[in-house]
C-alpha cells in the first residue's frame, strides 16, 4: 500500500488552506485518495473533454493548467491510459 506523508506542511507561498493531519487522514481513509490525486484526476477529465471537443493539444495544455505538452501527455497516459494523440484519433477516426 502506498504511504503518504500527511504531516509535511505545504508551502506558505501557495496560499492554500492547510488541513490538519486528522482531517487529511479521514479523507484518505474515506476515499483511498489524497486531495492532490483527486485534483489531478479532475484536471485530466477536463483535458479529456477539451480534446474530445476538438480543442488543439497546446490549447488544452493551457486551459487545463498543465506546464507543457509532455506534462499533459504523461498525466493522461498515467491516469487514462492514453496519450492526447490517441484520444484525438478515437474521436476523429482517419
Amino acid at each position: 500500500m502506498r504511504r503518504y506523508n500527511l504531516t509535511h506542511p505545504m508551502s506558505k507561498r501557495s496560499g492554500a488552506r492547510i488541513a490538519n493531519a486528522p482531517e487529511l487522514c479521514r479523507f484518505l481513509q474515506a476515499t483511498g485518495l489524497t486531495h492532490k490525486t483527486i485534483r489531478q484526476i479532475e484536471r485530466a477529465k477536463h483535458a479529456l473533454v477539451l480534446l474530445q471537443q476538438g480543442v488543439p493539444i497546446l490549447d488544452v495544455v493551457y486551459q487545463a493548467g498543465y506546464f507543457d505538452q509532455p506534462h499533459l501527455t504523461r498525466s493522461l497516459k498515467h491516469l487514462l491510459g492514453q496519450t492526447p494523440a490517441q484520444i484525438i484519433r478515437m474521436v476523429r477516426p482517419a
